[in-house]
């Protein structure tokens, strides 16, 4: 049902003629090997073993269609595992200051290389 809503929801931006990009946003569960081993003990039944199969389905939907995506998977898991502080916050899940920052650098530098006139 996601990648049927995202392709429905690009085909209507791409009609008014404009770009469209997808930032692949991964949870703080699967970027913490803590968190995740946690989660994955709790709701085993629902996630399975591997933490990114989801994201993995979805940007390969997206491409598969078309659709530019910037992954930010990549860059959080090393974010995480060489940083002292979190790209998320501890309770809510959204992102900290440095979240912001490392986000902005990649959505830059895709829009620099890829949608540059």
């Amino acid at each position: 049902h996601t990648l049927a809503f995202l392709n429905s929801l690009v085909e209507e931006i791409r009609a008014d003629g404009r770009k469209v990009m997808v930032l692949m946003i991964p949870t703080r569960e699967q970027v913490d090997d803590k968190r995740w081993q946690q989660a994955a003990h709790e709701f085993k039944d629902r996630i399975g073993t591997h933490r990114l199969m989801m994201n993995e389905r979805i940007y390969d939907g997206l491409r598969s269609a078309g659709i530019d995506v910037v992954d930010f998977t990549g860059i959080a898991l090393d974010y995480h595992r060489n940083h002292p502080e979190s790209l998320y916050f501890e309770y809510d899940g959204h992102w900290t200051a440095p979240g912001h920052a490392v986000a902005a650098a990649k959505l830059a530098a895709f829009v620099e290389h890829a949608w540059r006139h």
